[in-house]
């Protein structure tokens, strides 16, 4: 964030993605991959089921809210929302931070710290979308924003698409 803010002013932007139950993932492969369509959501959800089904006494009875094999299933239909546990698998996964803004009560939960690059994702209460940051060439804009979210984390770098 430093040298973005030093260079221009940056703009935080919601990239709307898909009101349907693949908002997660479309939202996480879009700030990771860089792609908002192609079957994001299957290839998400099998990297979430094939880490679970590999550490089974990780992700127990008492951490998914279900035994593991129903958990495996249960995440690769594509009408299962995803939220926490994927968050953080996705994180562990791509090796990014993730900071999850959360609208409704207006604060931000951090997954996967210590990472080297850092994503946002806002999410609404039943819906995900990814946060972007631009570059605007007016000085005057967001030099605020920028502020404010370079004290509120620290000097991580932030990776936008």
């Amino acid at each position: 964030w430093y040298w973005l803010c030093a260079m221009e002013t940056p703009k935080i932007i919601r990239r709307h993605v898909p009101n349907d139950h693949e908002c997660l993932f479309t939202a996480f492969a879009y700030l990771v991959e860089g792609s908002r369509h192609g079957g994001a959501g299957q290839r998400l959800r099998k990297i979430c089921a094939d880490r679970v089904a590999a550490d089974p006494d990780m992700f127990s009875e008492a951490v998914l809210g279900m035994p593991n094999a129903q958990y495996v299933d249960w995440i690769q239909n594509p009408f299962n929302w995803g939220g926490e546990n994927e968050i953080g698998i996705l994180a562990a996964h791509f090796d990014v931070e993730v900071a999850v803004v959360m609208m409704e009560a207006n604060f931000i939960l951090p997954y996967s710290l210590g990472s080297k690059n850092r994503i946002y994702l806002l999410y609404t209460g039943q819906h995900y979308d990814p946060l972007v940051a631009a570059v605007v060439r007016r000085r005057s804009m967001i030099l605020g924003t920028c502020a404010a979210l370079g004290q509120l984390h620290g000097s991580k770098t932030s990776r936008s698409i």
